[in-house]
């Protein structure tokens, strides 16, 4: 039993786990922002006290 094909494939999961976290928390973001966006055109107004009307 050699245990070195399993070490190359953890050693190739690793990373591919950490990238692919990475690229949802990106996903994540980039989704968290166009929706914010979206709620600032739709309400340009903003929050109450976060900004006033010039």
């Amino acid at each position: 039993m050699c245990p070195l094909p399993f070490r190359i494939l953890n050693s190739l999961t690793v990373p591919f786990f950490v990238f692919l976290a990475l690229g949802y928390y990106q996903i994540q973001n980039s989704m968290y922002r166009m929706v914010i966006r979206y709620y600032a055109h739709r309400f340009p107004h903003g929050c109450p006290g976060e900004r006033k009307k010039t």
